[in-house]
């Protein structure tokens, strides 16, 4: 047997209730076939225990891994509150993990989590590993990026990471990690996967590069001091005219993240955040030091275009009809997008399918491993296919 997947979600506002239903829709489209994983997605408006008892319960104590996020992403469009389960089934095998402390010791946490799958990374001919990874994204971009690398470094270049930081409705107050039964925060939760089946993912933003060349020339950590010789930000506000003083940056820097071209020819995207007294600028996430950078652009209509690259580029890793599609779309994206929001989601549909399971969150950062190397990610849409 080939995998077989269904999806479910719930609106209904008890929460071991919502659990429960998004479950047993999601097992209903399996036909009797035990499920093997359950990757669960809930939002803040929900008691998480109570959520993760129902999920639980519904689906006979099969593995269970996920988060709490920004918003759910299923077929039926964007919804702010709820629970949404993707199940899966047939030949398939699964080891979850989750290691607390993120915030103080990131490289130690990711290096738990990955050492205690370890023993699934072994594959015979003809299969493939897959590694989801779910960490706390209110501990701060810097500690998600040290445990990925520290991730990244136990499974090896064969085996893809793909995930997304677990959030809330942008009210940066706290947020949840499942994995089975234990419920933590401060913490990266892992699902290591073992298939046969074919699996495609595909990363993209829509960011395109505006102005001339910048060189970086003094930074720390995520902090750009120096662009050219000169103040960070000096340099950024005259490359965007309408971004005055400093207190003006979060709004403008939606609009005007920062890239660092990659071999591929792709950007990594980095969204500013604040300023220092000295002029530097801060960013959510690490930066390569003395990297070529471009302050970038973007309007509705390539962030939309987005979607359906990413889409495309996870097709071309599948086999047959696809079977199942997770998507990790940044949180900041849909007002950026406003009335065109629902539009990604439509686009990933045309490309992969209209009736296959599709669950996702909106993330407060995306993990993926574009052109091979695994990368945190602002701004971005992150979409894996799983085939037969």
């Amino acid at each position: 047997m080939s995998l077989i997947a269904g999806a479910g979600l719930s609106a209904i506002g008890d929460s071991q209730r919502a659990g429960a239903a998004a479950t047993e829709q999601a097992l209903a489209a399996l036909g009797g076939v035990p499920p093997k994983l359950l990757i669960a997605f809930t939002t803040e408006q929900h008691d998480q225990a109570k959520a993760v008892r129902g999920i639980r319960a519904a689906g006979g104590g099969a593995p269970m891994i996920g988060c709490c996020s920004g918003g759910l992403i299923t077929a039926e469009g964007h919804t702010p509150s709820g629970v949404a389960v993707l199940a899966l089934g047939g030949e398939l095998e699964v080891a979850l993990s989750i290691a607390s402390g993120l915030s103080t010791a990131p490289t130690a946490s990711g290096e738990q989590a990955a050492e205690a799958l370890e023993p699934l990374l072994a594959c015979a001919e003809g299969q493939h590993n897959l590694a989801l990874m779910f960490a706390d994204g209110l501990t701060g971009a810097m500690a998600m990026d040290s445990a990925l690398s520290s991730i990244s470094a136990v499974f090896g270049p064969l085996c893809p990471i793909l995930g997304g930081a677990a959030g809330d409705n942008l009210n940066f107050g706290h947020t949840s990690l499942f994995a089975n039964d234990v419920i933590e925060n401060d913490a990266v939760a892992l699902a290591l996967l073992r298939t046969g089946a074919s699996l495609g993912y595909g990363v993209h933003h829509g960011w395109k590069p505006t102005g001339r060349r910048l060189v970086i020339t003094a930074s720390e950590g995520n902090i750009i001091h120096e662009f050219n010789g000169r103040p960070a930000f000096e340099v950024y506000r005259q490359q965007i005219a309408q971004l005055g003083h400093a207190e003006q940056l979060h709004t403008v820097s939606r609009f005007h993240p920062i890239g660092f071209p990659q071999m591929g020819g792709e950007y990594l995207v980095r969204l500013p955040f604040g300023v220092t007294d000295q002029g530097g600028i801060k960013c959510i996430g690490a930066l390569p030091s003395h990297a070529i950078a471009h302050i970038m652009e973007g309007d509705p209509g390539s962030l939309v275009e987005a979607a359906t690259v990413a889409a495309q580029q996870a097709m071309r890793g599948v086999e047959g009809k696809p079977v199942a599609a997770l998507v990790f779309d940044c949180v900041t994206r849909p007002p950026l997008l406003g009335e065109r929001s629902s539009e990604e989601l439509a686009r990933i549909r045309e490309v992969v399918g209209q009736d296959v399971p599709l669950v996702g969150m909106y993330s407060f950062g995306e993990f993926a491993s574009a052109e091979g190397a695994p990368s945190f990610h602002n701004k971005t849409i992150v979409v894996c296919v799983i085939g037969q």
